[in-house]
């Protein structure tokens, strides 16, 4: 196995992702309990669109027992490291499942098995809280979409509890959270997305203020 990450290196270098995903994939189907393999093919998977295959890589890693698992890697520890992975493929599947597949239970079975590896970090706990948002549990997904917009602090995730805000009805908090998101980083992915809530969120402010008046 260590010759074929050398040489997926190379490939990936000199030949591109079209190469490096066929010699993966040769890779794991000569050793199916490779774990790098399967995790490194489903990323370059997920590069090129081809989610439903990416989905099989990253669940083809969840289903090596951890005592027959082939792994490279030794940083802090050979078994530290091997949970990483299945960590790493378990997050991606938990997102894959609620962004394309718009699957939320699936994607909280996934983040359940992320647990058994490590602690969430603050990203799987912004994705966990978008499957509650999906799934109407409005006041847990504030919770969490509040802990991570706190610890992360980007544009993306004050989005994220803007929108757990909106569903509770909660006009104010939901604009202030869109008004510092559409004022940082201009790249922001979700801005368009961002400013039709603001302006909807707005609407709602407006209208309630209507109804305030005498």
């Amino acid at each position: 196995m260590d010759a074929y990450m050398v040489l997926f290196r190379l490939v990936a270098q000199r030949d591109g992702s079209e190469s490096a995903i066929r010699l993966l994939d040769r890779a794991v189907k000569t050793e199916p309990n490779f774990l790098n393999g399967h995790l490194q093919l489903g990323q370059l998977l997920v590069q090129q669109d081809k989610t439903d295959e990416a989905i099989t890589s990253f669940e083809s890693v969840l289903r090596v027992p951890p005592t027959e698992a082939v792994v490279l890697g030794m940083v802090p520890s050979p078994n530290v490291f091997r949970n990483q992975l299945y960590y790493q493929a378990a997050s991606w599947l938990a997102w894959l499942y609620l962004d394309t597949n718009n699957d939320p239970d699936r994607a909280l079975q996934a983040v359940k098995a992320v647990k058994r590896y490590r602690p969430a970090d603050a990203h799987l706990l912004d994705t966990e809280g978008l499957i509650f948002l999906k799934q109407g549990e409005y006041k847990k997904a504030r919770e969490l979409l509040g802990q991570t917009s706190k610890e992360l602090g980007t544009p993306t995730t004050l989005y994220h509890l803007a929108k757990a805000h909106f569903a509770l009805g909660q006009w104010a908090e939901s604009a202030q959270c869109l008004q510092r998101a559409l004022a940082g980083d201009a790249s922001f992915s979700d801005r368009a997305a961002a400013t039709k809530l603001l302006s909807q969120t707005q609407a709602k402010m407006a209208n309630q203020a209507d109804r305030s008046e005498p």
